[in-house]
């Protein structure tokens, strides 16, 4: 399943003294099964082109194609319905989005809407739970008495218990706690690793280093670069450009290159890579 942006505008507000601009000339492609990352500085555009991709918003002027339906104010109610059981979409701190008695009644919410039996639904909200790394002791509770990073997984679990093609995540990790954050990154992982597509909109550019297989960039109300990890790190004018930082490991690495006087012969993502190209280096030295 993928989707493709042609030329894609959006204004909020046409027509209002509160008009506004905020994505021009959008091109790019997500394809199935890959994992991406959506990156920029604040007010780029990030959200509002995620809320495109499940027709939340709809495109001012060009084209948004999903699963080969055209997103656009003629898009009837069935296609759009179509879509959203395939995107599933997590809005940024998802938890303010619980609103049921129970975690079951919650998690079973979605499938319900989407055509499951509630006894379909009841078995999805248990899968769903399972998926997040939570046991079925939650179904019972209140979402409103779990902690910020439980009510996260809650609100994702919710997401997973219709079974999307494709998970769209807008800045999951912010605002977590060092475990918090590993633990859903690691469920991100493995649904990648099942088939699932995974976009993700972050500011984290170790996650992007570490996990994507390709970065979209926005600035300047466009995608200016859709790519490998690797060229986005090697594009100092890009960098320069957007004002995205170095990974971590590669920031690192820059450190030590200036401390010792030498340079490596590229620049390291991640920590095992930075690990192996100082191994060699020590070898150069010592011979």
């Amino acid at each position: 399943m993928s989707i493709i942006c042609k030329n894609v505008d959006f204004t909020y507000g046409i027509g209002t003294p509160f008009e506004s601009t905020v994505l021009q000339n959008v091109n790019l492609q997500i394809e199935p099964g890959k994992f991406y990352v959506i990156t920029g500085q604040t007010g780029a555009g990030k959200s509002t082109l995620i809320q495109l991709f499940s027709g939340l918003l709809r495109p001012t002027s060009g084209s948004v194609e999903v699963m080969g339906v055209c997103i656009d104010e003629k898009t009837n109610a069935t296609d759009l319905q179509r879509v959203r059981r395939n995107i599933g979409l997590v809005f940024q701190f998802p938890e303010s989005q619980l609103f049921a008695e129970t975690v079951e009644m919650d998690l079973c919410f979605g499938p319900i809407n989407f055509g499951f039996s509630k006894t379909e639904a009841k078995i999805q909200a248990r899968k769903a739970l399972q998926a997040v790394g939570l046991s079925e002791n939650f179904l019972c509770r209140s979402p409103f008495t779990l902690s910020g990073g439980e009510m996260r997984k809650i609100a994702i679990a919710g997401v997973l218990a219709y079974m999307p093609q494709m998970l769209v995540l807008d800045e999951p990790t912010v605002g977590l706690d060092a475990k918090s954050k590993e633990e859903l990154l690691n469920l991100f992982r493995n649904l990648h690793q099942q088939g699932m597509t995974i976009v993700l909109v972050t500011h984290e550019m170790d996650i992007a280093a570490n996990d994507a297989e390709e970065m979209l960039v926005l600035a300047n109300q466009t995608v200016i670069r859709q790519a490998p990890p690797r060229e986005i790190f090697h594009d100092d004018v890009l960098l320069q450009q957007t004002g995205l930082l170095l990974p971590t490991v590669t920031h690192l690495q820059q450190e030590i290159e200036a401390r010792c006087g030498f340079r490596l012969q590229k620049r390291c993502l991640c920590a095992d890579e930075l690990a192996m190209a100082l191994a060699k280096q020590k070898e150069v030295i010592w011979e």
